[in-house]
């Protein structure tokens, strides 16, 4: 199974620390950031993927999602 979104969550630890570094050009610099972007993107798109999943898993059989059902005490 692939670990995507870890692997982006990873590089983009790695784009931050890059970008944190003062020796980088400007050129190398906007680059880096395009990169990042665009694993912000896939990350957030796979985040979005993953709540649907689990929106349906936890959805009955009559419609009810259980989190429609289920108020934690602290939300009264």
């Amino acid at each position: 199974m692939k670990k995507v979104f870890e692997n982006d969550m990873k590089r983009l630890e790695e784009i931050i620390n890059l970008l944190n570094n003062d020796k980088i050009s400007l050129n190398e610099g906007l680059g880096l950031l395009e990169e990042g972007v665009g694993l912000v993107k896939n990350c957030s798109e796979q985040l979005e993927k993953g709540k649907g999943k689990l929106e349906m898993l936890l959805e009955g059989e009559d419609g009810i999602s259980i989190w429609d059902i289920y108020e934690p005490e602290g939300d009264k």
